[in-house]
C-alpha cells in the first residue's frame, strides 16, 4: 500500500534502518524500479560517504546476506 500511495502522489519513500530483515522486506515488496539502497559510511577521513546499491547489487546483498547496513 505504501508504494501505491507514493506512486499516486509522485513522491519518494525515504527510510532508515539497521535491520537486515527490513532491507530484505523492502527488496521483496518494492517495485523493481524502486529497488535502490544507499548505505552511509564513515570514510577514513571522517567524512560520511554514500554507497549506492542499484537493483542488481541489492539482489546480491539480500540473496547472500551481505552486510550493507
Amino acid at each position: 500500500m505504501l508504494y501505491q500511495v507514493a506512486e499516486q502522489y509522485d513522491v519518494q519513500i525515504v527510510a532508515t534502518t539497521h535491520s537486515f530483515d527490513m532491507i530484505r522486506a523492502f527488496y521483496e515488496f518494492a517495485p523493481d524500479a524502486s529497488r535502490r539502497l544507499i548505505a552511509l559510511r564513515f570514510a577514513e577521513t571522517g567524512e560520511v560517504v554514500a554507497l549506492p546499491y542499484e537493483a542488481d547489487a541489492l539482489e546480491a546483498v539480500v540473496e547472500h546476506a551481505i552486510e550493507a547496513r
